[in-house]
C-alpha cells in the first residue's frame, strides 16, 4: 500500500472515533437502572438522542413516552394507515411527544421506491415494484404467508434452526402445536415444526448439506414451507450463494414454498461477508415464484416501534390473495401507519453513513465481549452477522445467566432455543463503556 493511503486511513479512523463519541455512548434517555445495564433484548440498541434526531428528524431527549414506545408500548394501534387521510398533525395529537416535522407525509410510491434504491444501493437485487406488499408487523408478515399460501390444504412449516425463539413459540400457537402462556412462553405442546439445523462446528455455525436434505425427506407429506432467517437470527450465520442454491433447489423439487426473513441483511458486521437475497439466487434459477422475501430495516436502524415491512411476492396468485386479505380490513395484513412509513424513508434516506459506523462499532463490540467470555472457560463463536453472542454453557445455563445477571448483563432464552439447546443469547448492542465494565467485572468475579 502506498504511503498517502496512510493518512486517509488515520482520518477514517478518527472520523469514526469521533462518531462513537457523538452517537455511541449512551441509550436513548435512560434511567439510571438502564444506563448501567446491558440489557437482554435490542430496544436499546446503540442511538443517542442527537443519532436519533439524525434518522428520525424527530425527538425529545429527556425520558419521555418516546423512550417507552421504543421499549415497546406499540401505541402505533392508533395510528393512522398509509393511504388514509392523515397528517403530521393528527399524529403528534395521538403521540404529543412526537414533534412533527415540517413538510408532507411520505406517499406509498415513495415508500416502494426507497425499498427499491436501498436494495438495490445495498444488495445489488432488483426487485419488481408490482410484487411489493406493505404491512406492519415482521411476524404478522411470515404468518398470513404461511396461512394464505395453497389455502386448502393443511399444511406444515419447515424451519432452519436455529430460530428466535419467541417467534417460534407464537407461530407454534398459531399452527396449534402449542398452547402458551401470557409471557409467550410455551407450557404445553403438542407438535412442532420439522427443524433443519444448522450445525455448530469448531470453526463455528454451518449450514449441513446432508443433514438438511435428509431432513426433508424426513418431514411430513404436507410440508409446504420452509422459514428461512438469513442472515440467521440469533447464530449470526450469513448463507452463501452455495447454501442458497442448495436450498432453493431442494425446495423446489419439493413444490415448497421458501419465507425468507431478511431483516437482519444490514447487519453483516464482518466485512470478508455479504448478504445474499435469497430471492435474487431464486430469479437466477428460475424458481423466483417459489421465494417470499420479507425484509424490515428495524434491526439495523432501531425501529421496530415504528413496523413498516415489505413483502416482495413475485407469485402473482399468491400476492393477489394477500392482497385481496388485506382490502378486507377484517383479514390478513394491516398497512403500516403513516409515522411508521415517514420514519423507514427517514433512515433509507439519511442513515447509510449512520449504518457504516454502526456496524463497525458493534463489530468491536463483539470482539471485546468474545474474548471476554473466552476468558471465562466458555465456547463461543464470533458471528458475521447481528450484535448477539451466542456462547455454549451447556447444563449449566441457569447459574451461569444468574451470574452474568449479578453483574448487569441480562441473557435471553437460557439454553431453551430451538436448535440452539445449552446456549444462551447476548446482546452487544449498548455502549462501550457500559460493556466493558460489566464484563471486566465479571470475568474478575471468576
Amino acid at each position: 500500500m502506498k504511503d498517502v493511503d496512510v493518512p486517509d486511513r488515520i482520518d477514517a479512523d478518527a472520523e469514526h472515533q469521533r462518531y462513537i463519541q457523538e452517537h455511541f455512548t449512551e441509550p436513548v434517555a435512560p434511567s439510571p437502572e438502564e444506563r448501567d445495564t446491558i440489557p437482554d433484548s435490542a430496544w436499546l440498541q446503540i442511538r443517542s438522542p442527537k443519532a436519533a434526531e439524525k434518522i428520525l428528524n424527530h425527538v425529545v431527549p429527556e425520558r419521555s413516552g418516546y423512550y417507552s414506545y421504543l421499549k415497546g408500548d406499540k401505541k402505533d394501534q392508533g395510528l393512522p394507515r398509509l393511504g388514509h387521510q392523515s397528517t403530521r398533525t393528527r399524529i403528534s395529537k395521538l403521540l404529543p411527544f412526537i414533534k412533527p416535522p415540517e413538510g408532507r407525509d411520505v406517499s406509498e410510491a415513495e415508500l416502494r421506491q426507497s425499498y427499491i434504491d436501498w436494495l438495490k444501493q445495498e444488495h445489488n437485487i432488483d426487485i419488481e415494484p408490482d410484487s411489493i406488499v406493505f404491512c406492519d408487523g415482521i411476524y404478522n408478515a411470515i404468518h398470513e404467508v404461511w396461512k394464505t399460501h395453497e389455502p386448502e390444504k393443511k399444511k406444515h412449516m419447515g424451519v432452519i434452526t436455529p430460530f428466535y425463539d419467541k417467534m417460534m413459540n407464537h407461530l407454534e400457537a398459531d399452527m396449534g402445536y402449542a398452547k402458551l402462556n401470557e409471557k409467550g412462553e410455551v407450557i404445553e405442546r403438542s407438535g412442532s415444526f420439522s427443524h433443519l439445523g444448522l450445525i455448530d462446528t469448531e470453526e463455528g455455525w454451518k449450514f449441513d448439506v446432508d443433514a438438511f436434505e435428509q431432513g426433508l425427506d424426513k418431514a411430513e407429506p404436507q410440508l409446504s414451507c420452509l422459514l428461512l432467517c438469513s442472515p440467521n437470527n440469533p447464530t449470526g450465520y450469513v448463507f452463501s450463494e452455495k447454501d442458497l442454491k442448495t436450498i432453493i433447489n431442494a425446495c423446489r423439487q419439493r413444490n415448497i414454498l421458501i419465507i425468507s426473513d431478511e431483516a437482519w441483511a444490514d447487519l453483516v458486521t464482518n466485512p470478508e461477508k455479504k448478504h445474499v437475497p435469497t430471492i435474487k439466487i431464486a430469479q437466477e434459477m428460475g424458481y423466483a415464484d417459489g421465494v417470499v422475501m420479507q425484509y424490515n430495516p428495524c434491526k439495523a436502524f432501531n425501529t421496530s416501534a415504528f413496523p413498516c415491512t415489505m413483502l416482495a411476492i413475485p407469485d402473482p396468485k399468491l400476492r393477489a390473495r394477500i392482497k385481496e386479505r388485506q382490502q378486507t380490513k377484517k383479514e390478513g395484513l394491516h398497512l403500516p401507519s403513516q409515522l411508521a412509513v415517514d420514519v423507514t424513508v427517514a433512515c433509507f434516506r439519511d442513515g447509510k453513513e449512520h449504518l457504516g459506523h454502526l456496524k463497525r462499532f458493534l463489530r468491536e463490540n463483539l470482539t471485546i465481549a468474545e474474548e471476554a467470555l473466552k476468558q471465562a472457560g466458555y465456547d463461543v463463536h464470533m458471528p458475521d452477522a447481528t450484535y448477539l453472542l451466542n456462547p455454549y454453557i451447556g447444563d449449566s445455563h441457569d447459574q451461569v445467566a444468574d451470574s452474568l445477571e449479578r453483574y448487569g448483563i441480562k441473557s435471553r432464552n437460557k439454553g431453551k432455543e430451538s436448535g440452539a439447546e445449552g446456549y444462551i443469547r447476548l446482546t452487544t448492542g449498548v455502549p462501550r463503556e457500559v460493556l466493558e465494565r460489566h464484563y471486566e467485572e465479571w470475568v474478575e468475579s471468576r
